[in-house]
């Protein structure tokens, strides 16, 4: 049985993943009323993506100085007053305002995914060390049930009741599960590191010998940084054709929403990897060797994408490559965040929390970062080149990046400590500490 804690991520998640799919069906549609130029629609969309990636950093900062769970609940309640907020926005006229509002909303929206979603990863890192790939396996899951769903749910919401009350709804939906969850969720999840750390155990504050974990002490080692690498490139797998797929697929005279069926064949791929990926016999892999897997698959799973062009040029072969993509990027999303927790703890062997709320914001971090450079890689890639092409260069980074992960990952250069004692120079001093550590245990 899956406990409170786990039931209650899993609802937010995928009620966050629905905020952010949920507009993208009749947002444009309304804004197209006001005669605004295309591209603002992107800023739009993008700024979402520039506060997840600012915002993750952020916050994966202050879960140690907060608790995870007052972020949490911050982060469902600033999500509902987004959503709110957007509802206003039909009693603006003036372009520059509706459009300075837009990116307002949209970028509080984004900080506020970014505190859920980011507390969650480090939530189930630290609350579940043991079974944290079967929790992130449930979490991705939850979070593409809320991208498939979305949609719909905005679609069918907007049809029948319009513009405000479909805001109000969700917005209203959220600010009653804060005080909810509040209460359900245990405060248990704002565990802290190990008493050794802890300066009031202490008088001689031990905790000051140690070098701070910091996102630029985890970015320099090597091995962290190349699986750093790999939650973003399972983003851009997902999103990097999305400015591009809706022509690619009117180019074969068929209706638009054959856009939608691929766009969906995606996520349903993603999403049943990720079912698969919580069962209990996948739970002892090797996160190395399965996101060297995902990275070979992935890239020759690009070259149906186009499809290149020593294939033909049909529909049906870019809807398998559609599935497969959505598939295979669950290779690289689900270990991809273990391992660099696993690193960092060998960095850091005395400050694992720490480090692994640090990780929970770089991995987000790196979504975000996905979600704003994909889409930018397709439409100049598209433009320059052609859809064909612009698949075929996928391929080619995967593939090439497997090989790199390879040398880098896989070589036997051990991990060394960071932890390093500062300011104490004095042998003696740090033997009575070491010593009132064993007589307080």
């Amino acid at each position: 049985m899956v406990d409170i804690k786990i039931q209650s991520l899993v609802l937010v998640n995928v009620l966050s993943n629905i905020c952010y799919a949920v507009i993208v069906p009749f947002l444009p549609i309304e804004l197209d009323k006001y005669d605004l130029p295309v591209e603002v629609f992107g800023y739009i969309f993008g700024v979402y993506a520039l506060a997840i990636m600012l915002g993750s950093l952020f916050i994966g900062k202050l879960l140690a100085t907060f608790g995870r769970k007052k972020i949490l609940i911050a982060g469902i309640f600033s999500m509902g007053l987004c959503m709110l907020g957007f509802s206003l926005i039909d009693f603006i006229h003036d372009k520059v305002m509706l459009v300075t509002a837009c990116l307002i909303m949209r970028c509080l929206q984004g900080m506020s995914s970014s505190m859920i979603q980011t507390t969650s990863y480090a939530i189930v890192t630290v609350c579940y060390p043991e079974q944290k790939k079967k929790y992130l396996g449930i979490m991705e899951t939850a979070i593409g049930i809320g991208l498939c769903t979305g949609p719909m749910i905005g679609s069918l919401l907007y049809s029948f009741l319009g513009f405000k009350p479909t805001f109000y709804i969700i917005g209203f939906a959220f600010e009653v599960l804060g005080p909810i969850l509040f209460f359900v969720i245990p405060s248990a999840i704002d565990t802290k590191d190990t008493p050794h750390l802890d300066c009031s155990k202490n008088s001689s504050g031990v905790s000051s010998k140690l070098k701070p974990v910091s996102y630029i002490s985890l970015l320099t080692n090597p091995k962290y940084l190349i699986n750093s690498v790999v939650p973003f490139l399972a983003y851009f797998n997902l999103v990097y054709l999305e400015p591009v797929l809706a022509l690619r697929v009117l180019s074969f005279g068929v209706a638009p929403y054959f856009t939608g069926i691929l766009v969906s064949v995606c996520f349903v791929g993603y999403t049943i990897a990720s079912i698969c990926m919580t069962n209990p016999h996948l739970q002892n892999y090797d996160s190395k060797k399965l996101i060297q897997i995902g990275l070979l698959l992935c890239g020759i799973s690009h070259l149906f994408m186009g499809p290149a062009v020593f294939l033909p040029n049909k529909l049906w072969i870019i809807g398998i490559g559609q599935y497969f993509v959505g598939t295979f990027s669950v290779l690289l999303l689900i270990p991809s965040l273990p391992e660099m927790i696993h690193i960092a703890n060998q960095l850091y062997p005395h400050q694992k929390l720490e480090s692994s709320d640090l990780s929970s914001g770089v991995f987000n971090s790196m979504l975000g970062l996905a979600q704003m450079i994909g889409p930018l890689f397709g439409s100049y890639m598209t433009s320059i080149f052609g859809f064909r092409t612009c698949g075929t260069s996928a391929s080619v980074i995967l593939l090439s990046f497997a090989i790199v992960y390879f040398l880098i990952e896989f070589r036997k250069a051990p991990v060394k400590p960071q932890e390093v004692l500062l300011e104490f120079s004095d042998q003696k001093l740090m033997d009575d500490d070491q010593k009132s550590f064993e007589n307080q245990g």
